[in-house]
Parts: structure tokens; sequence; C-alpha cells
């Protein structure tokens, strides 16, 4: 039934500029994402790798107990 208006379609190859705007926010995040990933890794790379001579100890466990619970606990240390 025709309303005396016409009927427009947008073509399939050309996308909207609501869709070209969120389709570029989302190619920038991703590369503002993959930059700072490769900026972190240089940076961690970058740092001295020598061990430390000082002093230290450390304790830890796999999980969280109950008090009615038997604990298993792991110390490590070094220079102590």
């Amino acid at each position: 039934m025709m309303t005396g208006t016409t009927n427009r379609r947008r073509s399939l190859r050309v996308p909207s500029p609501a869709a070209m705007q969120a389709s570029a926010a989302w190619v920038l995040g991703l590369l503002f994402l993959l930059a700072a990933l490769f900026s972190a890794t240089s940076t961690a790379l970058a740092q001295e790798t020598s061990e430390s001579t000082e002093p230290s100890f450390s304790v830890s466990s796999r999980q969280t107990f109950a008090p009615s619970q038997q604990p298993k606990i792991w110390i490590s240390f070094r220079e102590v």
C-alpha cells in the first residue's frame, strides 16, 4: 500500500555515519590497548633482573582455613 512517500533504502555497501563512528571508536580503543600492552612489556623487559642479596622470607598458603581446620603453610626464605 502506497502512502505517498517514497521508500528509501540504504545501500548495504555504505554504512551509516553512526556505525562508522562506532567502528572507528572500537578500532581506536583496540589500538590503544595494544600500544599499552607493548609498552608495558618493553618496560618490564628493561628492568634489571639481578637478584637482591637482602634477607627476606615469605609465608604462604594455597587456601583459607576455618578455625577448626589444620592449616598447611609454606615458608620460603633467603639469606635469613
